[in-house]
């Protein structure tokens, strides 16, 4: 039986940390980030992406340039090629599922995404649901993705599963949202009637990304959860700045 959403959001009350608790210092989707998030007593989400040889890596992108300086997609490496020759900016390597999950050993809620490149969908599905089924507390985590093929795969594993929505997604009138335990969602698409309606009728929202006063704002009034980060993942790191606003959350809300 799947765990109650209201209990699992309740969980979130203070945020969960997007791609870890990363930083100038810690890596997104690093191990010193998931390690961050769990010293400080924060959910965390993270993604995972499938590898040449059936396995899943820990990254946002199909394509490890962005981290690593690094032309090579997941897709076409296996974990050893990836682990051997590939490096994060702190030079650590790309961690698998099977060591993030000996990691967070369900310290934390965790929110696991799951990327999807063209045809992967059935394969993803063969080779993760054991993996997640297998899981010693189910209660502890949430799927979420951009694919329904793959929820719709893994709906019956006794874990949640919300589908995402960014700007491609919004206006796609093929996904009924009630086939799903959640949504989640860009944080301004919250103030959108069609999500509004959603809520109303009972389903439960999580937001990304929240970065200040106003997307805070916007979270607590009209959805149930949020993501936060304190730097911006989607800018090259070279001249970012740490989020003041998020940093003063932390510290309010974290438990050391």
């Amino acid at each position: 039986m799947k765990t109650s959403l209201d209990e699992i959001f309740k969980s979130y009350e203070h945020g969960v940390c997007h791609r870890g608790l990363h930083d100038l210092v810690r890596p997104e989707n690093s191990r010193s980030s998931f390690e961050r998030a769990i010293e400080l007593g924060f959910p965390f989400e993270c993604d995972i992406n499938l590898t040449k040889d059936h396995r899943f890596v820990v990254n946002h992108d199909g394509d490890l340039l962005r981290v690593t300086g690094k032309e090579g997609n997941i897709k076409d490496l296996t974990v050893e090629e990836i682990q051997n020759n590939y490096r994060l900016f702190d030079g650590s390597s790309l961690i698998t599922l099977e060591e993030l999950i000996e990691l967070w050993d369900y310290k934390v809620p965790l929110v696991l995404e799951i990327k999807v490149q063209d045809g992967q969908a059935e394969e993803i599905v063969e080779y993760v649901k054991p993996i997640l089924a297998n899981l010693k507390d189910k209660s502890k985590v949430v799927l979420i993705s951009f694919n329904s093929e793959v929820l719709w795969g893994l709906n019956d594993i006794d874990i949640n599963v919300g589908r995402l929505y960014g700007r491609k997604e919004l206006f796609s009138t093929k996904v009924d949202y009630r086939k799903f335990d959640f949504v989640d969602i860009y944080v301004q698409f919250a103030k959108l009637p069609r999500f509004k309606r959603m809520r109303r009728r009972g389903c439960k929202i999580l937001t990304w990304t929240i970065i200040d006063e106003e997307t805070t704002n916007i979270a607590s009034r009209l959805a149930d959860a949020m993501t936060f980060e304190v730097i911006n993942s989607s800018k090259p790191l070279e001249g970012q700045v740490e989020n003041e606003f998020l940093l003063q959350h932390i510290e309010k809300y974290g438990v050391r």
